[in-house]
């Protein structure tokens, strides 16, 4: 099976484990390909939805994989018994609805030894919330696809609340430290969004960012010179 970038992007990150869950399944693509690849010995692929769990049945079936991969449909990871997958992927959904599944089974979520995250949007409650609630970045990659650019986070609980800079949490360190490849397009674009709400309305956090924003840029092109 051919994942698009962004799945790539995703998968690429899941290490070999026992069991893997993917919260939002949509139609079981990285569950099959995960397991395919030998890199996950059983899935259990999960979504909130009928339509889903439906589409998702059908793929497996057809990839032959009925006897590896479970299909269930639940919230978040109502279905996911206590220590019954040891990695655990979340993309493809609001940031708040993210946040709101780590709230509603934390000490599940707590046990998961590796969790590969990409939200669709409030990146920076995200970034905060794990950093408040004991939760350690390992790694994070920019993906672009479609025209638009996507994050991937790599996360582990360690029981220890970070303090971060606030930029942070609108960058995550991680895409910093690694120089990563798309950071400098990245940024370009959302100077060129933030520039455009600015003209139009004043916004005292859009001022700061746009900002910090530039800063940035100006230094990654000084450390590439």
């Amino acid at each position: 099976m051919r994942l698009s970038n962004r799945l790539k992007c995703i998968a690429d990150e899941v290490t070999p484990c026992r069991c893997v869950c993917d919260i939002g399944t949509d139609h079981a693509h990285i569950p099959i390909y995960l397991v395919k690849k030998n890199i996950a010995r059983r899935a259990i692929a999960s979504d909130i939805k009928k339509g889903p769990c439906e589409a998702a049945k059908n793929n497996v079936i057809s990839a032959g994989l009925s006897d590896k991969i479970e299909i269930r449909m639940g919230n978040g990871f109502e279905k996911i018994g206590q220590n019954e997958c040891d990695t655990a992927i979340i993309a493809g959904l609001g940031g708040n609805i993210t946040i709101s599944i780590f709230d509603a089974d934390s000490e599940k979520v707590k046990n998961i030894n590796r969790i590969i995250l990409q939200p669709q949007n409030a990146h920076e409650r995200v970034r905060k919330y794990l950093a408040e609630n004991g939760f350690e970045t390992e790694n994070e990659k920019l993906v672009f696809e479609d025209g638009k650019f996507y994050t991937v986070m790599v996360i582990h609980y360690s029981g220890k609340p970070l303090k971060t800079d606030r930029l942070n949490y609108y960058i995550g360190q991680k895409l910093i430290e690694n120089k990563d490849v798309l950071l400098e397009k990245f940024l370009d674009k959302e100077i060129t969004r933030l520039e455009r709400i600015l003209a139009k309305t004043e916004n005292e956090e859009y001022s700061w960012l746009l900002k910090e924003y530039a800063k940035l840029k100006e230094r990654i092109l000084w450390e590439t010179k």
